[in-house]
């Protein structure tokens, strides 16, 4: 990127495979409606940005003490009749479960105990389990972590939902149980790069990436097991009748490369936004998905160009760009009936080269290319009029954009 005084660059922060989603409250953003960037104008001399809190607008709030409520759910544990109290104890108070336990009381008959403990630090990496007389629980692998001194699985604090606050109430957990939310939800994508996948650099990825990944460009990875250009993937971390939107995307961001509903069709999900977003209501359950062919709303053996079959090498040459106005990006879907060297160059209205997004080769066949409206710095250029030339040994098109 363009790293000069003056010059404006976008960011996010990464922790692991997490991406943070910035707040749209927070100053110097650009909301692109595939998410939201931080922004940062460069000054004429090095500086440092933040710090900034992961995931919030400015710097995290010091650590402080935290008073915390904790609830458990005791129905239906096996020889428990309530005659000796449930308790919570842990990593806070050294694993005491015979002195410095904190007590739990079920106020209401609800069968879900409570108690409160005090002045835990907001910055602690704090563990616990749940008991009643002599008894512990026994927590799941799948919702506890391994505490290797104790050769336990055992619970972790989410202190950090207290988010600065020095109070923190717990929604009820089942004794030797995991916590319960919402429905169980997950998502399957199956999508054909056949006829655009000589366009790839070497290497690909096919990705799929929506708001269930806050657009990271890395929220599922998808294979193919039998080698026939269709891949598939899951994504299960959803929440039942939530609206989600996507694409596909190869390398993540990184290749400019992207595959999303043809604007305004019948599998564009907002068809009146400007937006190419493929989109999907979750269910309880796996939703499998329609496949469909990259760019496209039907599968590759129905999309035609304006509509032969694609089995069908083309006869002719012959292109289309799509969406024209664009933004972010355009595609551009060009069909080639012989073998010959193609060039794909984006020109200013001075005539002036702003960037070449196709030099090579082609054998016959439908292929795809995209622009996202930046020059070969990497630099977002101005709104205006552009043009898409398209040299190959047999002729040139020209296409304003």
């Amino acid at each position: 990127p363009d790293m000069t005084s003056g010059s404006i660059i976008e960011f996010k922060f990464m922790n692991g495979a997490d991406v943070e989603i910035v707040p749209a409250d927070c100053d110097n953003i650009n909301d692109w409606g595939g998410g939201i960037n931080r922004m940062y104008s460069l000054p004429s001399e090095n500086t440092t940005i933040g710090p900034i809190c992961f995931g919030g607008c400015a710097d995290c709030a010091p650590a402080g003490p935290v008073a915390v409520t904790f609830n458990v759910d005791m129905s239906g544990v096996a020889g428990f009749d309530g005659t000796e109290a449930p308790y919570v104890f842990g990593s806070f108070n050294n694993w005491d479960s015979f002195g410095s336990q904190t007590m739990l009381a079920d106020e209401d008959g609800d069968n879900v105990y409570t108690g409160t403990v005090n002045d835990l630090m907001s910055d602690a990496e704090i563990t616990l389990l749940f008991g009643y007389g002599a008894n512990y629980e026994t927590v799941p692998e799948e919702c506890g972590i391994l505490d290797s001194d104790l050769n336990l699985y055992v619970r972790l604090l989410p202190i950090q939902d207290a988010g600065g606050s020095d109070v923190l109430v717990l929604d009820a957990i089942p004794y030797g149980g995991c916590p319960t939310g919402p429905p169980v939800s997950s998502a399957q994508f199956t999508v054909d790069v056949s006829t655009v996948v000589s366009t790839f650099p070497e290497g690909y990825q096919v990705c799929v990436t929506g708001e269930f990944d806050g657009w990271s460009g890395w929220g599922a990875v998808l294979t193919d097991d039998d080698g026939d250009m269709v891949y598939t993937g899951t994504r299960s971390d959803l929440v039942a009748g939530t609206d989600y939107q996507y694409k596909f995307v190869i390398n993540g961001w990184d290749s400019g490369i992207e595959g999303g509903a043809p604007l305004g069709s019948e599998c564009d999900f907002l068809p009146t936004d400007e937006f190419n977003n493929y989109g999907f209501t979750a269910v309880e359950g796996l939703l499998d998905l329609d496949e469909v062919c990259w760019g496209a709303c039907v599968t590759c053996d129905l999309l035609s160009n304006e509509e032969s079959s694609d089995n069908v090498m083309p006869a002719e040459f012959s292109y289309k760009m799509f969406p024209n106005p664009f933004n972010p990006y355009i595609n551009i879907y060009y069909e080639l009936p012989v073998s010959e060297q193609v060039t794909i160059t984006i020109m200013n209205l001075l005539g002036q080269e702003v960037k070449t997004i196709v030099n090579k080769v082609h054998q016959p066949g439908r292929y795809s290319s995209s622009w996202d409206g930046k020059d070969s710095y990497g630099q977002v250029l101005q709104s205006g009029i552009y043009f898409a030339v398209i040299n190959r040994q047999s002729g040139r098109d020209i296409s304003k954009i």
